[in-house]
């Protein structure tokens, strides 16, 4: 009798769901269009990213501003989470960039939160960038001046597809304590020309 088939062999696990990091505070560095020069320094960009509530950038007296992160390497890009502070946006766009000057909008808000108030927004799967940009449009009702950021967040996996198979679990961004808006998908792009040192 004929012996019994080879049995197949083994399946490679699948792999690992994607950490849900947080590559701001771990691999960011922020860059402004205008900071703030008080009697007490420089609201910097970098103040954004430094995790302390009592501190914050602020951008000058314009009605608009843009905050950027370089986060060193493309990363699978799966929310942006904002903390605003007193002087906060009543429209603001997500904007990302492989290459810092052809900017892709991922997302948009409007009637952002009252000030201090943190707000999430998810971006459209599969989006795997370097650069990410807060460009704040329009100022909430009663602000008079620019626009203040205590915390800027980009959660997401720092190594991009197919190294993870770009698998993570959406529930992990829910629950957080932060409303959550659904962003939208890459219907605009800008080249703009690329900042000096980049």
């Amino acid at each position: 009798a004929a012996p019994p088939p080879a049995p197949p062999p083994p399946r490679s696990p699948p792999p690992p769901l994607c950490t849900y990091v947080p590559l701001s505070s771990r691999f960011g560095a922020a860059s402004a269009d205008s900071e703030r020069v008080t009697r007490e320094g420089v609201q910097a960009a970098s103040l954004a990213l430094d995790r302390d509530p009592r501190t914050e950038w602020c951008s000058d007296l314009s009605p608009v501003a843009a905050l950027t992160l370089d986060l060193g390497a493309p990363r699978l890009l799966y929310a942006l989470e904002v903390t605003w502070g007193r002087e906060y946006a009543a429209h603001f766009l997500v904007e990302s960039s492989a290459d810092g000057a052809f900017w892709r909008l991922q997302g948009e808000a409007s009637n952002a939160h009252l000030p201090h108030g943190a707000q999430l927004l998810l971006l459209p799967p599969h989006c795997v960038d370097r650069y990410v940009r807060l460009r704040c449009t329009m100022r909430a009702h009663l602000v008079r001046r620019g626009f203040c950021v205590k915390d800027l967040e980009v959660h997401g996996c720092p190594v991009p597809p197919p190294e993870s198979e770009g698998r993570y679990d959406p529930s992990l961004v829910h629950g957080m304590g932060v409303s959550v808006s659904k962003g939208g998908s890459a219907v605009d792009a800008v080249r703009e020309p690329r900042p000096r040192g980049r």
